[in-house]
């Protein structure tokens, strides 16, 4: 017998509309990454690959901002397709119900 899995769509909608403020925190941090990368005398910079650390720091940044909008489209999209293959299937049960009468 197959296994039942369920899924409180609500709960995970939910749980999702927090991703963006999340995404927001990486996009103010990388703006002060990028404002002290710019503000930085070329002197100190030039220290201890302070510039190319900044730059590697920025860059990673970047890819964990992108990865996460990338997540939180992702599961709107598995969330959707959840929702609608379960109203497709309580809806083919009613047809069954309907048909054996």
């Amino acid at each position: 017998m197959a296994k039942k899995i369920w899924i409180k769509a609500d709960s995970v909608r939910n749980c999702n509309a927090r991703v963006p403020a999340n995404k927001a925190r990486i996009s103010n941090a990388k703006n002060g990454v990028n404002s002290v990368r710019n503000g930085i005398q070329s002197d100190v910079a030039s220290r201890f690959n302070n510039r190319e650390n900044l730059n590697n720091i920025f860059n990673d940044l970047t890819v964990i901002e992108r990865n996460i909008q990338d997540l939180y489209t992702t599961i709107n999209s598995c969330v959707d397709i959840y929702v609608n293959a379960d109203n497709s299937v309580k809806k083919m049960a009613r047809g069954v119900r309907d048909w054996k009468k």
